[in-house]
């Protein structure tokens, strides 16, 4: 298989990974805010851009939209090593 292709495979697996986990980062952040303001919350997704890309900057937040995608890698990596003790040499 050559680079270019590789490359673009990977790529249609991490776009719609990020997106599920922006989506699940968001539901996650709507939950905790109703607990973390008691008067005229701000919205989830106000909350959620803050603390992926302003001044609330939190790791944290970037982990849950990355998750998906990192979780898929390690099943990959588990079951191409599967595979390959597998095979035969």
């Amino acid at each position: 298989m050559t680079t270019k292709r590789i490359i673009a495979r990977e790529w249609i697996i991490f776009i719609p990974s990020l997106i599920l986990g922006f989506l699940i980062a968001l539901i996650t952040f709507d939950a905790l805010v109703s607990k973390w303001y008691q008067y005229s919350p701000p919205s989830a997704l106000t909350e959620l851009l803050g603390h992926l890309f302003g001044r609330d900057f939190d790791l944290s937040a970037w982990m849950f939209v990355l998750a998906p995608y990192l979780i898929l890698q390690i099943v990959r990596s588990i079951i191409w090593s599967i595979k390959t003790l597998k095979s035969k040499p």
